[in-house]
């Protein structure tokens, strides 16, 4: 009897222990979370203002719009199949 008794003792210590050890895990690190629950997580402590530079974006566009700015550019494909050959280019510059 004392023997069963002391069995019992040891499995139900060694379920305590890992019962806790399990909700230590769970709750104390983001080993159990998903790749969404972490980038969330992790997103939501992120300042923005870090990121973006809003002050020199704006800066940006009042410069556009007071100043002159254009892009040039161009394009060109070719193509063949076979003996046939074809060779475009379209040049492109624009102005504001």
């Amino acid at each position: 009897m004392k023997k069963v008794q002391i069995v019992i003792i040891t499995i139900v210590t060694i379920l305590l222990i890992g019962c806790v050890t399990f909700a230590i895990l769970y709750f104390a690190t983001d080993i159990f979370k998903s790749d969404k629950d972490l980038f969330l997580k992790y997103a939501d402590q992120i300042d923005l203002k870090e990121f973006i530079n809003l002050e020199g974006y704006n800066n940006y566009l009042k410069r556009t719009e007071t100043q002159g700015h254009g892009n040039e550019g161009e394009f060109s494909i070719k193509m063949s199949q076979g003996e046939q050959a074809v060779s475009e280019s379209i040049k492109y510059s624009r102005i504001y």
